[in-house]
Order: structure tokens, then sequence, then C-alpha cells
């Protein structure tokens, strides 16, 4: 099986509901690209009263780290990520965002996968959050389960 195809099932085994991608306005470190990314989130889990879970890629091919990242939400009242105002977000994130609203599972995992291929193991990091709800979530879809685990928040 190729890469191609083995990334794109694993980030086939959820139900995404954002995609943002994140790129900082200045050079920073990818240690300081994944604080900004998990700073950016808990406010966004503090003021939107949700609980978020994702999965990004960091691109640290240039001074500047590209982040992609694979979301879902949810409360327990039913509001997900597709109830919130993604310019809000945009506008919050220290730097340039884009965030769409996934249309095709597949079709995101696929690009995501391509683009991980091309670059060398050192030039790309997997960064998570809330293991525990990217965990309930797989469970049945797949063996996520036993790969995420070895990635931390």
């Amino acid at each position: 099986m190729s890469a191609i195809l083995q990334y794109g099932n694993f980030f086939s085994s959820w139900q995404w509901e954002w995609f943002p991608t994140l790129t900082s306005r200045e050079p920073v470190s990818l240690d300081a690209a994944r604080r900004q990314l998990l700073h950016w989130n808990r406010n966004l889990c503090t003021s939107e009263g949700i609980q978020t879970a994702f999965i990004a890629v960091s691109n640290s091919t240039t001074f500047t780290p590209h982040l992609h990242v694979l979301m879902f939400g949810k409360n327990k009242y039913g509001r997900t990520l597709l109830d919130i105002s993604t310019g809000k977000w945009e506008r919050k994130w220290p730097g340039i965002a884009r965030i769409e609203i996934f249309r095709d599972n597949q079709a995101v995992s696929k690009y995501l996968a391509r683009n991980m291929t091309f670059w060398d193991s050192d030039q790309y990091d997997l960064i998570t959050c809330n293991q525990k709800l990217l965990m309930k979530e797989a469970a049945g879809r797949g063996s996520a389960n036993s790969v995420i685990r070895r990635f931390h928040t």
C-alpha cells in the first residue's frame, strides 16, 4: 500500500468539520507555531463553549511554519464547529489564516497525504490535540487508535 493511501486512510478515520490553513506572519520556530496553534485552539474552545480535537501537519520547509489542521468539535448540547463563524477565527489567528468547511473528507485527507509524501520526514510534524476525543471518535472506524497513541499533545 502506498504512503499516500496509508496517510489518506489514517486521516479519513474522523469526520472533520474545519480545514484551517494557518501561517505565522513572522518567522518562528516549529515549537512557537505549535504554541500559537494550541493557544488559538484554547481560546476557540473557551469562547465558543465547545470541545475540539485536531491533527495538524506542519511544514517546516520554510522559516515560517505552515500548518494544515484537520478539526472537529462538539459540546453536550450538540453544537459543532459547523455552527461557528470561520471568519471570526481566521481573524483571531496571529498571522494568515483560511478556514474551509469540510465538503469531502476523502479529498482533503488525500491532499494532506500527498503533500506529506513530498516532504522529507524531518520537514513535517504531526501535532495532535485532545487524544481522548480523537480516539473516541475513531473507535469503530479503523485502526487509527493505535497510531494516534504515538503522538503527543
